[in-house]
């Protein structure tokens, strides 16, 4: 949800900018003049953090409306069946080796923005690591649970923010910082 947010923000950021910079002072003003400081007081402080975060909004937050509508052709592109999905992860840390979910799942029905993991877990993680293609299938009489843990190191509280239902996963890297893909299209199967 905040990630959301911030997609908002960074979208119109000029827009909400130009708007604040605007309101801010007489939200100001009033708390200043006013006996009833209070209101104005909160006010204010909403507008400048809003204010600041819009400014600070990293780019890719934006970049997220473009990615989003490039799904659905991939989706189609491959043929994928409505029960297969298909997202964008991106470099979140090379330093602390994480990725971020950059936009939901196409079809819409599945959500997952904004999820963040580390490198050591996950089909995803492997492939900014590795730069290259990953799939995997779960072996016939394996559960979910057990594939992921013992192929992916997922803890057991951490496969609770996972699907249950897929069987097939395929990752494919994009771009290269230093020793890193920059982002990974990523897609399953049940």
């Amino acid at each position: 949800m905040f990630s959301s947010f911030l997609a908002f923000l960074a979208q119109y950021r000029i827009a909400i900018v130009t708007l604040l910079s605007v309101i801010s002072p007489l939200f100001y003003g009033n708390w200043i003049q006013t006996k009833s400081p209070w209101p104005w007081l909160w006010l204010f402080a909403v507008t400048m953090l809003v204010l600041l975060l819009a400014t600070l909004t990293p780019e890719r937050y934006a970049q997220s409306k473009l990615v989003e509508r490039v799904l659905p052709a991939i989706h189609r592109v491959f043929d994928m069946a409505d029960t297969e999905r298909v997202t964008v992860h991106i470099l979140k840390s090379r330093r602390k080796e994480r990725y971020e979910q950059l936009v939901d799942y196409h079809p819409r029905k599945y959500g997952g923005r904004g999820r963040s993991f580390p490198f050591s877990h996950g089909i995803v993680g492997e492939c900014f690591k590795k730069m290259g293609a990953q799939w995997y299938s779960i072996l016939d009489g394996e559960t979910f649970e057990q594939a992921m843990a013992r192929r992916w190191n997922f803890a057991p509280e951490e496969l609770g923010r996972l699907r249950k239902d897929r069987r097939s996963f395929f990752a494919i890297a994009i771009g290269k910082s230093s020793d890193r893909a920059k982002a990974v299209v990523y897609l399953d199967s049940p």
